[in-house]
């Protein structure tokens, strides 16, 4: 330094040195304190340096240059016993020292003794006094010496005064003697008296000082108190309100009352080697001054409250077993050692937040620590002995250690406006069962995690004792069963309360029971939940915030949930949610990809159902009833649970359809609200689909993949001709139905893949493609005859179908089917494609018209009922037609005449209508039989009779109206 500095606080040289220049100043430092080791350098000062007075020079450092002390000034060498250096000349004018001394006179400082020690000069002017204060009981053996000097004494005796609050008795020694050293006899045996507390002195009955007022009572004799006596409180007081005056130093003190009740207080401090408290009445430490314990604190019975202005200092730590001891003084204490509850309570009721480092422990079954008023009070200590209950009454308590909370014998409860902040840290295991209620302080949760450091493995198990709130102000924090996954080993006990989920971190309850009745309210943020067992009176209200479902591998859901615009979200395994919901204003579930949440309870109330995310939500009850429209934005969206299933259910409401919409199972549905979007629809099971309204979704529609083990596709029935959208798309319908209740006309832009046929057995058996079930119907797109159930059948019930489109086959050994009693027209081609070669079979008593060129080169079989060719119809590459019986080739309508191309064969014992002109093979009959035309036939190609001389008939028969032999 080399200004004049004025600051007014203390001056700390903890590392080394403090030089000050010529022109520096400290006067308005209350202390300078030297650690040991360092250097006070004051030496460039000109007339050396003076303490200022009240100002104070302590520690066991040294001092460069030279030092005046005046009146006013205290120096004080050590923290306890040690040695202040002076390495130039020290000048005492009228201080005061305070000097420690312990038991062995022989050691001269060594941090056994305090000392002096100057390497210069040594000046006494005028009374230095010089007060002892005895460390441990000493020794008459041989003086103490308190100064050591290198230069010369200037001075002598006169100008010390020697003095202590102890009953020993000091004597200095000649100095003229003890050349470099200033030296102290002690005499007496300084023996601690044991004192009782009267409190009747005539003055100041309450004054409790050192040598000064008679309070006391040694034996039957009134005496004063000197420093390290043994000094007791009980109930034969005049008296029982004790100011502390100075610093006292007791050995011992002792409270054992009754039927009077103490306070201690003043602005003084006490200093005891012990003190102990017996007996039912109170003790009140009150005052300004800061008290030291240094070794036993027992506190066996009665009340006592530490309320004082400063700190207090147990330098071995507390002991409770019976009673309550309170700390509600305005600093926070020291706990140098062990707080033991071994009965009782211990109460912090604190105005300032406090620090506890010390263990709380017990002998085994332990009394209470309670933490009152608006502070935070940290539990630092590693409390694993500890098995008392823990009640937080109001504030904070917060952990800073896994075992803060100690075992989980009596358990931890948090009243209502208090809270418990886990802090980061993993309490568990054992786990307290923490026993919450209210919303906690400033209404941030009764049990919070305000660290930035999430925390997994928080809590174990909590129970309501009223409705309450739990926070997450930032990061997660989990209650967590702490004997592994799916043990259930957690717990939250709702015990018919309602338990608030605030702020806007994570909170996960996970391998828990949540058993109870009670309600879980959702109010902020995220919950998510992990093999629980949920169930009991009540329900979960997500609100508009999210409810996780996670590696739910075990356990179940079955408590009632309400969503208000709220989330449920699944991520790490499938689950199966038993739990109703009502939808009271939009519902979202979120299911990752590869997973599937089932619904298996009913989903009602006027909110949207919103499917999430890329998995796949099921719906499993049959009596599903929001009503507030269905938004798939990704995702299956799955009626039904199963292909073979009685379950599952949509009400009619719109569906908007961005991701795929599966219908599945034995239910039928009607859906007349609407369909849009960009999804796809997949119809699969036996139930059957009526959809009556114009839809606007474009996505593809899809019914059995062929695959017999998956169940059919069951019926879909379109009342409108837009039912199946009108945008360029495919319909699938395999192993399915397609029923038509018109009139309607089915855009272009829809193109049909079908495989399905009254011939198949198994999933789909007795389902056709194409079912015209009422109406004159059109369908105006083109037609893939594809895999999966064989070959594709189309029925006219009733009305009339026309089919507009190509017909064409995308792999081998498929045929179309034509049947039903009602009539049917096909103006688009039935074509091959490619080595794909279709075959064409009528069936049943209806009239089915082909209108096109149709290329095809498989074979043309009329079973039933008439096929007929229009005007320019053509099946020339078809072969073989087969016309069986009762059956009718009607080819009337043909312009010119029907041709039978060379390399065509004609057979069967049906009839032909129409003029027919055979270039190909005729051949009557399947073996020997009868065909018939009903009008002229030219033969000019092979005509092809067998003949049966054994039998009858013995031979075909061709019958025409004409026959011309061309050929």
């Amino acid at each position: 330094y080399e200004a004049v500095n004025t600051y007014s606080g203390p001056t700390t040289v903890s590392a080394g040195q403090l030089i000050l220049g010529t022109n520096a100043a400290l006067a308005a430092t209350p202390e300078i304190a030297l650690a040991n080791n360092t250097i006070f350098n004051v030496s460039a000062l000109p007339s050396g340096f003076s303490l200022a007075s009240g100002q104070t020079l302590s520690g066991n450092g040294s001092v460069v240059g030279n030092v005046t002390a005046g009146a006013g000034t205290f120096v004080t060498p050590g923290v306890s016993a040690g040695t202040l250096n002076f390495s130039n000349n020290l000048t005492l004018n009228s201080a005061s020292l305070t000097m420690e001394l312990g038991s062995d006179p022989f050691t001269v400082g060594g941090n056994v003794n305090d000392l002096v020690a100057v390497g210069g000069d040594l000046t006494l002017n005028g009374v230095t006094a010089v007060k002892i204060a005895p460390l441990a009981t000493l020794s008459t053996a041989s003086p103490y010496t308190l100064f050591t000097y290198a230069g010369s004494l200037i001075g002598a005796a006169a100008n010390l005064s020697v003095s202590s609050d102890s009953r020993y008795s000091f004597a200095l020694v000649d100095p003229t003697t003890t050349f470099g050293s200033i030296q102290v006899q002690v005499s007496g045996s300084g023996a601690s008296a044991n004192l009782v507390w009267q409190g009747n002195h005539p003055i100041n009955p309450t004054y409790w000082d050192t040598k000064v007022t008679a309070n006391w009572l040694n034996g039957a004799v009134s005496d004063v108190f000197y420093l390290g006596d043994n000094v007791a409180f009980d109930d034969t007081a005049a008296t029982t309100t004790v100011d502390l005056i100075g610093t006292i130093q007791a050995a011992t003190v002792g409270v054992t009352n009754t039927s009077k009740n103490y306070t201690i207080g003043g602005a003084g401090s006490l200093l005891a080697g012990s003190l102990t408290k017996e007996g039912t009445g109170s003790l009140s430490v009150t005052g300004s001054g800061e008290n030291t314990i240094s070794a036993v604190a027992l506190f066996n019975d009665g009340t006592t409250t530490f309320s004082n202005s400063g700190g207090n200092t147990f330098a071995s730590g507390v002991t409770v077993n019976y009673g309550t001891l309170t700390f509600a003084n305005a600093v926070p204490n020291n706990f140098l050692g062990p707080l033991t509850i071994n009965g009782g309570a211990v109460v912090f009721n604190q105005p300032v937040d406090v620090l506890v480092s010390a263990q709380l422990t017990d002998s085994g079954f332990g009394g209470q620590l309670e933490k009152k008023n608006n502070n935070v009070l940290t539990l630092s200590g590693n409390n694993n002995t500890f098995n008392g209950p823990i009640l937080v009454s109001a504030g904070t308590l917060r952990a800073q250690n896994n075992n803060a909370l100690g075992t989980a014998t009596l358990g931890t409860t948090i009243a209502s406006g208090a809270t418990l902040d886990i802090n980061g840290y993993s309490l568990y295991n054992p786990g307290d069962v923490i026993t919450i209620s209210g919303n906690g302080v400033g209404g941030r949760g009764a049990i919070l995690n305000d660290s930035p450091t999430a925390q997994n493995n928080a809590i174990r198990a909590i129970e309501l004792a009223g409705n309450a709130a739990i926070g997450a102000p930032n990061v997660r924090w989990d209650i967590r069963g702490n004997a592994g996954s799916g043990t259930f080993s957690g717990l939250v006990n709702l015990n018919n309360f309602t338990l608030t989920k605030i702020g806007p971190g994570r909170i996960s309850i996970v391998d828990c029971d949540v058993t109870s009745g009670g309600s879980i309210d959702l109010l902020e943020g995220m919950l998510a939940m992990t093999r629980n067992n949920v169930d009991g009176l009540g329900t979960i209200n997500i609100r508009s915030n999210l409810l996780m479902l996670e590696n739910y591998g075990s356990g179940y859901i079955n408590k009632p949930i309400l969503s208000s615009g709220g989330t449920l979200q699944l991520i790490g395994t499938t689950f199966s949610l038993g739990a109703p919901i009502t939808n009271l204003g939009g519902f979202t579930a979120d299911i990752a990809s590869g997973l599937t949440l089932t619904a298996t309870a009913t989903i009602t109330g006027p909110g949207a159902l919103i499917k999430a995310n890329s998995g796949t939500l099921a719906l499993g009850a049959f009596d599903n009833d929001w009503s507030g429209g269905t938004i798939i934005n990704g995702g299956t969206l799955q009626v039904g649970s199963g292909y073979a299933n009685f379950d599952g259910s949509l009400p009619n409401q719109p569906i908007q359809n961005n991701g795929s919409l599966w219908f599945l199972g034995l239910n039928s549905f009607t859906n007349s609200a609407g369909i849009s979007g960009t999804g796809t629809l997949t119809k699969r099971g036996d139930g059957v689909l009526t959809l009556t309204s114009s839809n606007s979704f474009t996505g593809n529609v899809i019914t059995g993949t062929g695959d017999g083990s998956v169940g059919s596709g069951g019926k879909i029935v379109i009342r409108n001709s837009y039912a199946l959208g009108s945008t360029n798309k495919t319909v699938s319908i395999v192993r399915a139905e397609l029923i038509l209740e018109g009139p309607l006309t089915i855009p272009p832009e829809l193109a049909f893949l079908t495989s399905a046929n009254s011939d198949v057995t198994g999933a789909g058996a007795g389902l056709v493609a194409f079912r015209n079930a009422s109406g004159n119907n059109v369908i105006q797109g083109p037609i893939t005859l594809t895999s999966g159930a064989g070959s594709s059948e189309y029925v006219v019930d009733a009305g009339q179908l026309t089919l507009n489109g190509d017909i064409s086959p995308d792999t081998t050994a498929r045929g179309l089917i034509l049947s039903g009693a009602g009539p049917g027209i096909i103006n688009g081609a039935v074509t091959n494609r490619g080595g794909n070669i279709p075959a064409v079979e009528k069936r049943g008593e209806g009239t089915w018209t082909l209108n096109a060129v149709n290329t095809y080169s498989g074979s043309t079989t009329v079973k039933g009922g008439t096929l007929a060719l229009g005007p320019t119809a053509s099946i020339a590459g078809s072969t073989p037609i087969d016309v069986q019986t009762n059956a009718t080739l009607n080819v009337a309508a043909v312009t010119g005449g029907f041709v039978l191309q060379s390399g065509q064969v004609l057979k069967g014992e049906g009839t032909v209508v129409g003029n027919v002109t055979a270039n190909g093979t005729v051949s009557p009959g399947a073996s020997i039989g009868k065909l018939t035309f009903a009008n002229n036939l030219v033969l000019a190609g092979t005509n092809l009779m067998e003949i049966d001389r054994t039998n009858t008939p013995n031979a075909d028969l061709l019958v025409s109206a004409s026959t011309t032999f061309g050929g």
